[in-house]
């Protein structure tokens, strides 16, 4: 669902497979909807992701992309590692 909103609202869900090494990337559509999904991709692909500091690092990269792309909405992102 979503606060302030009327209508009923569809949530996407699932199940996914993770092993050691997997990143888990949840984001609002002001990222996802600014930031083109090869651009996300090779962003992530091309981080190092070995410890906490490598993850908030990824972090501020993400929401530094959606400022400069011009961040029409409200941004949310949340990466997990499964180590």
């Amino acid at each position: 669902g979503a606060l302030g909103i009327r209508r009923p609202r569809s949530v996407d869900t699932g199940c996914f497979p993770v092993s050691e090494g997997t990143l888990l990337r949840l984001c609002s559509d002001g990222l996802s909807g600014m930031v083109e999904d090869e651009t996300l991709s090779r962003v992530i692909g091309e981080s190092p992701l070995r410890e906490q500091k490598d993850i908030d690092a990824l972090g501020r990269r993400l929401m530094e992309l959606v400022y400069a792309a011009g961040a029409k909405d409200n941004v949310s992102v949340i990466l997990a590692l499964f180590a």
